[in-house]
């Protein structure tokens, strides 16, 4: 990185989200609504590519918030996909889904648990999502890598 916001980000990412939810823990005594994006290269199984995510902060951040969010952005983009719902501990049961473009899982979106929030010492509910951005239609992709999903 040429010029990162501070020394921690110029190490290797595996996930967006958490350096966001490591951005509003930093923020929380700014006020909120806040809303935060990152564009940027992840690693995963020794391969390098650029993910973007997006989180908002306020009292009633919710499921729709992302899903409204991960919706505009795909569609800006042109990007043909579906949802699914999905689990994972770092979001509430039932408030997260899966953005599939063919047959590949390329980002999720949802409502950040509680747990995490309390962890990051947050006090609003979080509405994020994150997307690969190989899957966009057009997206220039270094030769030899693979695509998302592995496929």
């Amino acid at each position: 990185m040429l010029h990162p916001i501070s020394e921690e980000q110029t190490v290797v990412r595996t996930d967006l989200l958490a350096l966001l939810m490591e951005m509003l823990q930093a923020n929380k005594h700014r006020e909120l609504p806040q809303r935060l994006f990152a564009v940027g290269d992840v690693v995963e199984d020794c391969v390098t590519y650029k993910k973007v995510a997006a989180v908002s902060i306020h009292p009633v951040a919710d499921f729709s918030e992302a899903y409204a969010a991960a919706d505009v952005f795909c569609r800006e983009l042109s990007l043909p996909y579906a949802v699914a719902e999905s689990a994972d501990p770092a979001f509430i049961d039932g408030r997260r889904g899966d953005i599939i473009v063919g047959e590949r899982i390329v980002g999720v979106f949802g409502e950040i648990h509680p747990a995490v929030l309390n962890a990051f010492d947050l006090e609003h509910p979080v509405a994020a999502f994150a997307l690969d951005l190989r899957a966009v239609p057009g997206y220039p992709v270094p030769p030899g890598t693979p695509s998302p999903g592995g496929q």
